[in-house]
């Protein structure tokens, strides 16, 4: 795209944001430049600078560091993935997103662990503006520094160790199975999470928002998986003997009991397969915070109740996850308000469910509050939850005598 249709794209109105926050803009061509930062002046409260390069922009950050930075990916000198790794380390909580166009495959793929959002170009501006909307209601100040610094630095979230090596195994095939793989990541929170994100960047031709893992799946395709797990940005293990006092394996377990019970409260099939993610994620705000405490910690204290899932929301909203996803791992802790039974409300009720079979909960947490009779009798479950609590029951027992990853893929969803 020309820096002339830049410019006429960031004269199209776009809708008022309230909220503070601070651009920075890092394109060698300033017209370029320029009208991005014209685009992004009316969605900031805090205004939207512009450099010219990756070394002005780091003399810029000094100064003042700002909220978002958005950056072109080849620059003279040093280029965006350089500039981006060093803002990831130095000031981990700004948000990160690169431009790049679709012959630069090799470096967009090593970008991936350093970056937020990967759009491609040409893009339109309405898709920048788009993710900034979506980010902008967590940038409220409210959120600890540490938190915020873990939050953001964040490249890819631990997994269970078995299920690292069970995609290890599959990855390292000649062919392997796209729905084999599916089948896997699947019954792991941050291996979806992860190909997640990939899916719904623009630069993997994630134009939709795409909220089930097969078709994440099938969207980045196999070829790519195996491109990022040789880059060793696909996935990681959970580093257990640093954190003894937090299992991986039980979290993992819980997420999958709570992800088929909401799954089975919805009858429309895309809606299932929604709220099924969401249930999938609803934890990872409880492993952001044993990230974000001191290596060998006995234990953590108890977070206030709605820390976790705001972490996990604000996770998925960097990561460009679709806002019916968000939503229902932001409220999970709390009766959502909407008048039709959807993704979160099926999330919200399947935590309250999995507490009555007594799963493998994830420790510390903030004690649950009972089902709300208000919300059992807007939609009607009173005749749904018998059948819905041996759901989670029977879930429960399929989960714990699952005796690994490689038996598990076989289990039909």
């Amino acid at each position: 795209m020309t820096p002339a249709n830049y410019k006429r794209m960031s004269q199209a109105p776009t809708p008022p944001n309230l909220y503070p926050m601070r651009a920075l803009v890092v394109d060698d061509v300033p017209e370029t430049g320029l009208a991005i930062a014209h685009f992004l002046s009316h969605m900031c409260g805090g205004g939207a600078r512009v450099a010219n390069g990756a070394s002005e922009a780091i003399a810029i950050l000094e100064r003042a560091p700002v909220d978002i930075l958005i950056s072109d990916l080849r620059m003279p000198g040093r280029d965006g993935v350089s500039l981006l790794t060093e803002v990831q380390s130095r000031w981990p909580s700004t948000l990160r997103i690169l431009f790049t166009g679709q012959s630069h495959w090799e470096a967009a793929l090593n970008s991936i662990s350093h970056c937020h959002q990967l759009l491609s170009k040409p893009a339109e501006l309405q898709h920048l503006g788009a993710l900034v909307n979506r980010i902008a209601p967590w940038f409220d100040g409210t959120l600890d520094r540490v938190l915020a610094d873990c939050l953001g630095g964040l490249s890819v979230l631990p997994s269970a160790p078995q299920n690292v090596e069970a995609l290890q195994t599959l990855l390292s095939q000649r062919s392997p199975r796209s729905a084999d793989l599916a089948a896997l990541i699947r019954r792991d929170p941050a291996l979806s999470l992860r190909v997640l994100q990939i899916a719904n960047a623009s630069f993997f031709g994630g134009g939709s928002r795409v909220s089930d893992v097969d078709g994440a799946v099938s969207l980045v395709g196999v070829q790519c998986l195996q491109d990022l797990h040789r880059r060793r940005t696909l996935c990681t293990p959970w580093a257990s003997a640093q954190r003894p006092h937090f299992d991986i394996e039980r979290m993992t377990r819980h997420a999958v009991v709570v992800a088929q019970t909401a799954k089975a409260t919805i009858r429309d099939p895309r809606a299932a397969e929604t709220a099924y993610t969401a249930g999938l994620l609803h934890s990872i705000g409880h492993l952001i915070l044993q990230l974000a405490s001191p290596a060998g910690m006995e234990s953590p204290t108890v977070p206030s109740r709605g820390v976790p899932e705001r972490l996990a929301g604000q996770l998925l909203s960097y990561w460009g996850l679709p806002s019916q996803i968000i939503k229902a791992v932001a409220t999970t802790h709390e009766p959502p308000d909407e008048d039709t039974f959807g993704p979160a409300s099926a999330v919200y009720l399947s935590r309250k469910i999995v507490d009555v079979v007594r799963t493998e909960a994830m420790g510390p947490v903030h004690p649950d509050l009972p089902l709300s009779d208000t919300f059992v009798f807007r939609h009607q479950l009173e005749e749904a939850l018998p059948r819905l609590v041996d759901k989670a029951a029977q879930s429960e027992l399929q989960t714990r005598r699952t005796i690994s990853p490689v038996a598990a893929m076989m289990v039909a969803m």
